[in-house]
């Protein structure tokens, strides 16, 4: 196979795969829709440089990595065309910002879909019935993950945080007896509440027989709740302090689903079994035919409708919150103040 993947800039999210597929054989290059490098860079055997050098290529498929990178991909000469999905980018992004239209028409295109994840592929499906779906999992590097030394029961809970708002209120609700973490080699527990982007950092985690505890979401592949991890609740994810204050009184469930964690996560592909499925799933997608162009114009339009109206509802609101306050005798107060010093500063330069 002939395979683009295109990427807004390196890294990629499939830098790994991609030099997978050309060591299997393939023909593979990327690129890059943002990112100009001088010259080609090199993703260990794969070239990747500026996406118009390769958009002429004549490819089998043409594979865009993100929501942004679509924008490019139809330029692509390419039989068909797929989209590579490891999370909703529209949810990475707030209703006030104007991408977020962009983001969720990604995935009204008339393309095959990659899903990195069960969960994604079934949150796919849901939305696009009408689309091809694909599974090909990302890989787990099994073998530089770190192992935890596990405490033995004995000192405070070690807790490792995400680096989320969210990850550290968790920590800061929790009464027993805890502790921070530096790294996966001296923590009993994992609070990573992105519901997101969770799964990459939830798969290190488990991997090392790190209890888990995250949100709803693709984390979920390998956390199920009091089996092999938490998951709080996402209407109080600063409820997830109160998890923690059951595993530091419970060393024997936080050994059980330390335990469990593991056992989840050894069963996740590493990277020549994830490229393996990724290979499966591109023959898959070239072996179909492509998806009839009348079956999504509907659907985007009506997508960009309703992320209009909510973008717009949302500038009215805070336009309307804006002259609420300028109305405030507080705030006139010291608007007249401020005209005041600056008319004193006028005089005062002109002498």
């Amino acid at each position: 196979m002939k395979v683009l993947f295109l990427a807004p800039s390196l890294p990629t999210p499939v830098d790994r795969l991609a030099d997978g597929l050309r060591r299997g054989g393939h023909d593979v290059t990327i690129g890059l829709t943002e990112q100009r490098p001088s010259g080609a860079a090199a993703v260990g055997g794969v070239t990747a440089t500026a996406v118009e050098e390769v958009l002429p290529g004549g490819y089998d498929l043409a594979v865009a990595t993100t929501w942004d990178a679509t924008i490019r991909l139809f330029e692509a000469d390419a039989r068909r065309y797929a989209s590579w999905v490891d999370a909703f980018g529209f949810e990475r992004l707030g209703t006030w910002q104007a991408e977020r239209i962009g983001a969720v028409l990604a995935y009204d295109l008339p393309v095959a879909f990659i899903a990195t994840s069960p969960y994604v592929k079934a949150r796919l499906e849901e939305r696009r019935p009408d689309a091809r779906v694909v599974l090909a999992r990302a890989g787990l590097d099994h073998e530089h993950c770190e192992m935890a030394d596990r405490a033995g029961g004995e000192g405070p809970l070690r807790v490792l945080l995400g680096g989320g708002e969210d990850d550290v209120a968790a920590l800061e609700q929790a009464t027993a007896p805890v502790a921070r973490a530096e790294g996966l080699a001296d923590a009993d527990v994992l609070v990573h509440l992105d519901a997101v982007d969770g799964l990459p950092r939830t798969l290190e985690a488990a991997r090392a027989g790190v209890v888990p505890v995250v949100l709803p979401g693709p984390q979920e592949d390998v956390v199920e709740h009091l089996r092999s991890g938490i998951v709080a609740t996402p209407e109080d994810r600063r409820g997830a302090g109160r998890w923690l204050d059951r595993l530091a009184g419970d060393r024997e469930l936080l050994g059980h689903l330390a335990s469990a964690a593991r056992e989840r996560a050894t069963s996740w592909p590493g990277f020549d079994e994830a490229t393996d499925e990724l290979e499966g799933a591109l023959a898959t997608i070239l072996d179909a035919d492509p998806p009839p162009a009348t079956s999504w114009p509907t659907r985007l339009m009506a997508d960009a409708m309703a992320g209009i109206a909510t973008y717009r509802n949302d500038y009215f609101y805070v336009v309307g919150e804006l002259e609420h306050l300028k109305k405030d005798p507080a705030v006139q107060r010291a608007l007249e103040l401020r005209d005041r010093s600056n008319r004193v500063k006028s005089r005062l330069r002109r002498g």
